[in-house]
């Protein structure tokens, strides 16, 4: 099931959500006595299986940033700050205010948590190959590292695809999350850096694969 909503594809799963919804509104109009019957209650229509957003190998990440030198800069500040620290589309707008070069840290508002909610604002240390970039974006007098507006997220999905890489925007944080994972860090610490509190939502972002366990297999104790 598959149609388009203001020129954009919605998918087997945002249909049946759809379809929910109005059986609910009919449920309602049944208990207020302006209809007998629900027809589309229970239609036994399964949800699809949930995309994976793959991890971006090494040539991905190269052949993106190839693509990028011809691109507004605001593509490349987004691409880079999502890479080294693991946040979302929204969140790679960054008040310079938030930015120590001294201290070595980033203070982050993750989006995805209410205004009240006390891990709304995380710090997280200035990785090596990032500092370059924000040194430049500083001197540059900016607010913030690169204004996002809203169809900005879909333009740059749109680019990945160009560039001939199957996957989107926050295949950066699937990345990030799954190179930690393969660097050693506890899922503490990994977690940590990407303000993840729930251990289920963080290990949706993981990739490993069998040759990544290959080597912690041969530390099972087995006789």
């Amino acid at each position: 099931m598959a149609t388009k909503v203001h020129g954009r594809e919605v998918c087997h799963n945002t249909a049946l959500l759809e379809v929910k919804f109005l059986s609910q509104l009919i449920n309602e109009a049944i208990r207020r006595e302006f209809t007998e019957s629900n027809p589309i209650a229970r239609l036994g229509i399964a949800r699809a299986p949930q995309k994976l957003k793959p991890e971006l190998t090494d040539a991905d990440i190269a052949k993106i940033r190839a693509r990028l030198a011809s691109e507004p800069e605001w593509m490349r500040t987004c691409f880079e700050i999502a890479l080294y620290t693991g946040c979302r589309f929204s969140e790679c707008s960054i008040p310079m205010e938030n930015i120590d070069l001294d201290g070595g840290t980033i203070r982050l508002r993750d989006a995805k948590r209410k205004e009240d909610d006390p891990r709304k604002y995380f710090t997280v240390p200035i990785h090596t190959k990032l500092r370059v970039i924000l040194s430049n974006l500083k001197r540059q007098g900016g607010v913030r590292t690169c204004n996002l507006s809203s169809d900005k997220n879909g333009r740059i999905n749109s680019f990945f695809r160009a560039c001939g890489v199957q996957a989107s925007f926050h295949s950066l944080r699937v990345t990030f999350v799954t190179r930690c994972h393969r660097g050693g860090l506890s899922q503490v610490e990994a977690m940590r850096l990407v303000n993840h509190s729930s251990s289920l939502i963080h290990r949706i972002y993981s990739r490993l694969n069998v040759e990544d366990v290959r080597a912690a297999q041969s530390k099972i104790p087995l006789p």
